[in-house]
């Protein structure tokens, strides 16, 4: 099914403003995008006015953690329900953010590796939801920030272990099943439990050549 969208306001990506303009889509695909006056619209096509509306190329948010709700105290929701329902949540919380315009995520810290399942879910279009960027579970100090939703190392050969996924025994144990899903990101936190400071360090990593 192809879809117009005319007469709407058009930001595109250089940040250009378009008045009156037309936005032809079939499926998940653009087809064209032009001024109303010139653009043709074929025949057939669903034709929606967007007078009044903007249309506006999908947002991008670099720090998300699908698996945390709104709750007053997330550690303690987290830690009280079966990862199961964590799952179910996060693909919730998944389709919210796809629907408030944001079209690509960083994951970077889930409970379990169970965000690679969300992501292979919402890429064959079983699931509603943004591209998803997942580093899986975080990697922080002993007893440090995110340990709830982190593999808790200790010293350099454990943290560049599961920053670079060599194949140790850590590392295969925590992390190498989720490289094999391709190119995704590292959330490295050192922070202890009373500072509200800290070093946060995600990086881009793919399966180990």
């Amino acid at each position: 099914m192809t879809i117009a969208i005319y007469h709407a306001r058009l930001i595109d990506g250089t940040g250009a403003v378009h008045e009156r303009a037309t936005l032809l889509v079939r499926g998940s695909k653009i087809l064209a995008v032009g001024p109303s006056r010139t653009l043709t619209i074929p025949k057939g096509t669903v034709r929606i006015n967007g007078r009044g509306l903007t249309i506006l190329p999908g947002l991008i948010d670099c720090h998300v953690h699908l698996c945390l709700g709104g709750e007053a105290d997330v550690v303690g929701a987290l830690e009280s329900e079966h990862p199961s329902l964590t799952l179910l949540k996060s693909a919730s919380y998944a389709k919210a953010t796809l629907d408030a315009g944001v079209t690509t995520v960083r994951d970077v810290g889930a409970r379990d590796h169970s965000i690679f399942a969300l992501k292979q879910a919402v890429d064959s279009g079983l699931l509603p939801g943004p591209r998803i960027i997942g580093a899986g579970r975080a990697i922080c100090m002993i007893g440090g920030h995110a340990r709830f939703i982190g593999q808790e190392v200790e010293g350099t050969e454990q943290v560049s272990a599961g920053s670079h996924g060599t194949d140790c025994s850590w590392c295969w144990s925590h992390q190498s099943h989720c490289l094999r899903r391709g190119p995704h990101t590292r959330h490295i936190s050192g922070r202890s439990p009373n500072d509200d400071g800290g070093i946060v360090r995600s990086r881009r990593c793919g399966p180990p050549r």
